[in-house]
Parts: structure tokens; C-alpha cells; sequence
């Protein structure tokens, strides 16, 4: 019974009943009926107002469906609308489901847009609206599913989440502290898992002793620190690092680590010269000791301590800034900050970029994209001769080793047949910085490594570039064996292709800091990228056909790629990469709030020392007055500038 209809219940009760001709025993037993009926009309639920999904034993037949695709680790192809108010999923295997919308609630979103479910009063709420769902009901109900651009999930009424994705089959389908079951946040945290490591970044203040974790995994049952979960519901206490076990469908047990918790402090980083010397030259090193000290033991165990060093400058443009880059070499190979063990090390002060992480954006955008390396970097407080510096990015520097460019270089006897075709590690630059030379079609390149190549080796690689070219531009330039494909790796040309486009890189158009390798027999291909700072809105010099904005294409029309991108098949393969990376790119944004979050302390601290904020600063297209706005401009600028590419590279 409605509200409404007990309301009218009560109307005809005394419509047709005289309450003051009654004697006072009548009137007690009246009274009383009516404070039992008041309670009565608070408790009904009112269904004209908020109707109720039906768990009737076909939504439990529809449960145990799915819940046996989920088991067997179905990937999704899609979900859409039909008629009748269903929708149909269709699986990896080719079968399909269909859903009705008066049994489930059901959404299309993003990744960042979820539904908010809750549990109340032991009945779970969606979006503030009661399912008439209960926790552990029986039969078994799905309480609402929802789509994004990732995949499939399904809300199940034991708590559980059962997710279909379309790359791959997950264990952890997603680990999220929602809103609506954390109050003290003031919006959803999504943590990032990596391997078997869960990790995410609470904003400053906010208590990590009793947190609601809502976690999909695949598998039986779900354990942190030995204490049975229910995703939604089961709080923890996540000032520490927890481990979580879950228990597969085969019975095994995987582990992983849990860390979610306020960054308190980044690494700091202390540098002393010999004699407090300043650094001043780009070319010449002064003798230091270096001290690393990790107080929340974020990324190592134990700190490292007078270290000896050689310590300059670094950078193009960026070393005529107040705010200085520099190179590190240690005396000894060590791993800092758990990164890779070397002795060379950069320090990438972000001085005109007041993000402070494009570079580390576009390094997480590499990863996507499974460059065959991507450089590591690390947030840390440079205090150099005692003297504070500000935030800056320790960086693993661009060079040939076993845990960065891993090649094997040319030697000085590698001057015939084989042995001259590689490896070479390459830079495209226009400043050219070292041994060089220009292709017939000025395109500059300067050997990285070997540094001093032979006379033979030069004359080699420029051969061989002249011919990639010469193939190219040709009248077989599609052909596999006479064509650019014979030369050029096409899968590392697609990827950087996409990188330096969605960036919108103002140096990235076949001019600068663009890194190649050719290894023996091997194909010219894009090994990894650098020097970003000047992407994502953060250029004011673009040319007016092309605009600051996000829109316009900067790389697609330029050397070599305008001459790619008339060949149906390279658009082919730009459309298919595109289409796997776009529905991932929410987790940039997601990477940019976590990282704004770990250095929140530390970008009050470099902006007290630099006052750059609300002042613009070459080649600064906007200057927000506070970090949070130069966040939010970063996120923009990115959101907009896939949203435009993808409507572009749907029409090709």
C-alpha cells in the first residue's frame, strides 16, 4: 500500500465514522489506531513515486547467465538499445543477452561518470533512487548494469561486480572509493592497478583510517589483510600498505599489494657541489653529493646518502629559465627512487609548464601505446647548495643500456656487410647537436649513440635513409617490398603518430626530439619519446591555419607523415591503434588528478619560491591564477583535443 492510499484509507475512516460521538474508551482506541496508521503511511513505500525493477526468478536466471560468462573470462563487443526498452550485449564468443530496463537500471557512461550505488537500509540505491534490490537477496539480481569505454559491469545483489572489457580479460576489473560510500571525500577516487599493484592518491586532508572500497575481481572470494570484503561496504584502513588476496575460480590465489593514502611529502632531493659552486655551464660538471631521502617510503625502503656526483646544466630553451634543468652522473650505477640502475639521471623542472606534468602525462600516454621503452620519472623537492629549487621530475636520461634504449650499438669495426647495419641509436633535430646529417629531403638526424661514428657507418645511414625516402615518395610507395614499408618499422610511426598528434607537439613533427633506432638488419623505428613540455595548450606560436586550440591537425601533414597517411593502409592501422587507445585515454585525466594530488604540498612550495602563477610566461597560451586552474586546463585541453581526433579519424 502507497502513501496515497492509506492517506485515503484514513479519509473514509472518518468520513464515515463520527470521531466526537464517541465515548472516550472509543476515542482512546481511535487515537491509538491513528498514531499505529501515521507510522504505517511513513514506512509504505510510495510506488507512484518510485517504482521498483521486478527481482523475479528470470532476473535470477539472467544473473546466473552472467555471472557464468564472467567466470569464463568473456570479453564484450558491445552494448546498445533495441527496441522495446531492452538492450543487447554482445560477447567476445559471438552470443548475445538481452536486458529489459524495467528489471535493471540501466546506463551508458564513462569511466569518471558512474552511477552512484549505495546501500541503504539494507536495499541497494542507485543514483539516490531505491532498486527494491536487497544485499544477499534471493533469488540472485542484477541491480543495475552499465557501459562505458571500457566494457560492461554489472551490479549484482550480493555486492558483487561482474565486468566484461573489450581488450582483455581482467582480474581486477576496477578498485574505486565511490563518493557516495566515503563521505569525508569530496569526489570518486579511481585507483590504477598495475600488474599486481593497486595504488591510488587521496587528496590532501583527507583521513585514510576507514575508507569503502568498490573492487571487481574475478574469483570467489576477496580477502585484504585476512578480512572478507563486500565491495561497497566493507571498510579498511588504508594508512598502510594492505595486501589483498583473491581466490580464482580455479581455487588459486593471487596476491596484491594496496596502497591508498595521502601523499604527506614527495621524495627530497639534496644536492651539494664541491666548494657550494653554482651550476652554470651545460657542457662542463662540477663534483657533488647527492641525498635522496623518501619520508612515506613511496617508492623505496631506505634513502640514499652522499652519493658521489657530477652535477650541470641541461636543456635547450628551458636552461634560459630561472628555474634550471640538470643532468646527474653518479660516480656508481644505483637505482633511484626504485627505477631502473644507471649512473646518468635528469632533472626536469617544468618551469613555463605550471602543470608540472606534461612530460608525465605523455610518458603514461607512451606506456598506453607500448613504445619499446618509456622513460621513469619520479615527483621530488630539489634543494641544491641548501638553496630550495622548487618541485622538479628525476627522470631516467635518454641513453643505450639494458634498462632504457636496449640496443646493441655499432662498434668501430662495424664498417661492412652486416655489422654496419646497426644498431644506432638516432635523435631528428634541426639544431643538430653532434655528428649529423641531412636526408636528400631535410630530414636532420644526429647519432645518440655511437657517438663517433665511423666514416663508413655515417655514409651507411645516410644511404639507407635516402633510400627510405626515395621509397616513400615513390610510385611503389605502398608496395611491402619495394615501398616505405621495406624501411621503416609501421607499427613505433602509427604510435608516435598518435602520441605527438593528441599531444598536439609543437617540436614533434619530424624536427625535434624525436628518438629513432635502427638495429642490425633492423627497420628505422620510433624508440621512445621526450621533452613535452610544450604540448597540451601549452604553445603559442602554432601557425593560424593549425591554432593554438585543440583542434587542427600539427603532425599529419608534416615530412614523411603527409606522404604515410595517402596510403590507405597506414590509415588503416592509424584508425585501428586509435580505436584501442581512445576508450583508455580516461585515465590520463585520471593520472593528472593523482598526480596533482601527490604534489599538492609541493606545488605550494615551488609556486611560493617561483611566483609564475596568474603571470604568463613563454610560450604560456593561458596563465590560470591558481594550480587547480592550470590542472583543470591541462584536463580540458586533452579531453577536447581526443574528443576532436576521434571525430576526425571516424570519418577517414
Amino acid at each position: 500500500m502507497t502513501r496515497l492510499e492509506v492517506i485515503q484509507q484514513i479519509t473514509y475512516w472518518f468520513n464515515s465514522h463520527s470521531f466526537y460521538t464517541q465515548s472516550i474508551m472509543k476515542k482512546k482506541l481511535v487515537i491509538f489506531c491513528l498514531l499505529l496508521t501515521s507510522i504505517l503511511i511513513w514506512s509504505c513505500k510510495d510506488d507512484s513515486e518510485d517504482p521498483q525493477p521486478d527481482p523475479t526468478p528470470e532476473a535470477d536466471a539472467t544473473y546466473t547467465e552472467l555471472y557464468n560468462k564472467f567466470e569464463s573470462g568473456q570479453l564484450i563487443q558491445s552494448f546498445q538499445a533495441i527496441t522495446g526498452g531492452k538492450y543487447q550485449a554482445t560477447f567476445g564468443d559471438g552470443s548475445t543477452m538481452q536486458f529489459e530496463s524495467k528489471q535493471f537500471y540501466i546506463s551508458r557512461c564513462t569511466p569518471l561518470t558512474w552511477p552512484v550505488v549505495s546501500l541503504n537500509n539494507n536495499q541497494w540505491s542507485i543514483n539516490g533512487t531505491s532498486s527494491g534490490i536487497q544485499l544477499n537477496s534471493t533469488p540472485r539480481c542484477i541491480a543495475a548494469l552499465y557501459y562505458d569505454t571500457e566494457g560492461l559491469y554489472a551490479r549484482a545483489s550480493d555486492g558483487r561486480i561482474l565486468f566484461f572489457h573489450h581488450d582483455e580479460a581482467r582480474e581486477i576489473g576496477c578498485y574505486r572509493l565511490e563518493l557516495a560510500n566515503n563521505a569525508a571525500l569530496s569526489s570518486s577516487v579511481i585507483a590504477r592497478v598495475e600488474g599486481t599493484t593497486i595504488s591510488a592518491t587521496l587528496p590532501s586532508g583527507i583521513p585514510a583510517e576507514r575508507l569503502v572500497a568498490t573492487v571487481g575481481y574475478r574469483g570467489t572470494s576477496l580477502k585484504i589483510d585476512g578480512m572478507e570484503q563486500i565491495s561497497s561496504i566493507t571498510p579498511n584502513n588504508y594508512s598502510t600498505s594492505k595486501t589483498m588476496k583473491v581466490t580464482g575460480f580455479d581455487g588459486k590465489q593471487q596476491e596484491f599489494e594496496v596502497q591508498i593514502a595521502p601523499f604527506r611529502n614527495i621524495p627530497i632531493l639534496r644536492i651539494t657541489t664541491e666548494g657550494n659552486t653554482p651550476v652554470t655551464s651545460k657542457d662542463d660538471y662540477l663534483n657533488a653529493q647527492v641525498t635522496i631521502n623518501d619520508p612515506d617510503r613511496r617508492y623505496s625502503t631506505e634513502d640514499l646518502v652522499n652519493v658521489a656526483t657530477e652535477i650541470r646544466g641541461r636543456g635547450n630553451s628551458t636552461w634560459g629559465m630561472p628555474k634550471k634543468p640538470y643532468k646527474l652522473k653518479l660516480n656508481k650505477k644505483a637505482s633511484l627512487l626504485g627505477m631502473s640502475t644507471d649512473k646518468e639521471w635528469a632533472l626536469l623542472a617544468n618551469y613555463s609548464d605550471k602543470s608540472l606534468m606534461r612530460n608525465y602525462l605523455i610518458f603514461e600516454l607512451s606506456r598506453m601505446l607500448k613504445l619499446d621503452w618509456t622513460p621513469q620519472t619520479r615527483p621530488v623537492e630539489l634543494y641544491l647548495n641548501n638553496q630550495y629549487q622548487g618541485e622538479y621530475m628525476l627522470t631516467e636520461h635518454v641513453k643505450v643500456s639494458g634498462e632504457r634504449v636496449n640496443i646493441t650499438t655499432a662498434g668501430t669495426g662495424d664498417n661492412t656487410g652486416d655489422a654496419v647495419t646497426g644498431g644506432y641509436f638516432l635523435e631528428i633535430d634541426e639544431r643538430y647537436d653532434g655528428v649529423n646529417f641531412t636526408t636528400t629531403r631535410g630530414l636532420p638526424i644526429v647519432f645518440k649513440e655511437p657517438k663517433e661514428p665511423t666514416n663508413q657507418q655515417r655514409d651507411y645511414l645516410r644511404n639507407y635513409f635516402n633510400k627510405a625516402e626515395d621509397a616513400l615518395y615513390g610510385s611503389t610507395y605502398t608496395s611491402s617490398t619495394t615501398g616505405y614499408a621495406a624501411y621503416i618499422d609501421v607499427k613505433s610511426f602509427v604510435a608516435n603518430y598518435i602520441i605527438q598528434e593528441l599531444s598536439k607537439n609543437i617540436d614533434g613533427n619530424m624536427r625535434l626530439s624525436n628518438h629513432l633506432v635502427k638495429e642490425r638488419n633492423g627497420k628505422i623505428k620510433f624508440s621512445n619519446v621526450w621533452d613535452f613540455d610544450l604540448t597540451l595548450g601549452n604553445a603559442n606560436y602554432f601557425d593560424g591555419s593549425i591554432g593554438n586550440g585543440p583542434t587542427g591537425f600539427c603532425i599529419k601533414n608534416s615530412r614523411w607523415y603527409n606522404r604515410l597517411f595517402q596510403d590507405p593502409a597506414f590509415v588503416a592501422q592509424v584508425k585501428t591503434e586509435w580505436s584501442r587507445i581512445y576508450p583508455q585515454l580516461y585515465r590520463l585525466e585520471v593520472a593528472a588528478r593523482e598526480y596533482a594530488a601527490q604534489i599538492d604540498q609541493a606545488q605550494k612550495r615551488n609556486f611560493n619560491q617561483w611566483r609564475i602563477l596568474g603571470v604568463w610566461v613563454w610560450p604560456n597560451v593561458v596563465w590560470p591564477s591558481t594550480y587547480k586552474g592550470e590542472v583543470d586546463y591541462l584536463v580540458n585541453f586533452l579531453n577536447d583535443r581526443a574528443s576532436w581526433m576521434n571525430q576526425q579519424i571516424s570519418t577517414w
